[in-house]
């Protein structure tokens, strides 16, 4: 199982939990899925920051070329946002840096 998608289904279900949801049902077309919370979870502190990976091929862009502090990729004349940024982020990829699928690009700092 992908580290960032583990990572991601245990913020969800620590989410679930805080806020007293007992079940969550998805369905997308014949795939479903189910999380089902026994009485009493409790969700477990976070141990470890979470780390946004890059969605696909492209130019990486710390800063929307805008000004905005949002991160993004530049694939041709396309711009795809990966994440708003804050001042507890860490960067893990240079400016400009050619990137892949999976590719670690920020360790969220904040709960942005």
């Amino acid at each position: 199982m992908d580290r960032n998608f583990a990572t991601g289904l245990r913020s969800l279900i620590d989410h679930l939990a805080l806020r007293g949801v007992a079940m969550l049902s998805v369905r997308q077309g014949d795939e479903r899925l189910r999380i089902t919370l026994g009485k009493g979870a409790t969700p477990r502190a976070r141990a470890e920051a979470v780390t946004i990976a890059a969605a696909g091929p492209g130019i990486f862009h710390a800063r929307h070329p805008g000004g905005a502090d949002l991160a993004c990729i530049g694939a041709g004349d396309f711009l795809f946002p990966v994440a708003s940024l804050c001042d507890d982020d860490e960067i893990l990829e240079q400016e400009g840096a050619v990137v892949g699928f999976g590719t670690p690009l920020i360790r969220k700092g904040c709960k942005a």
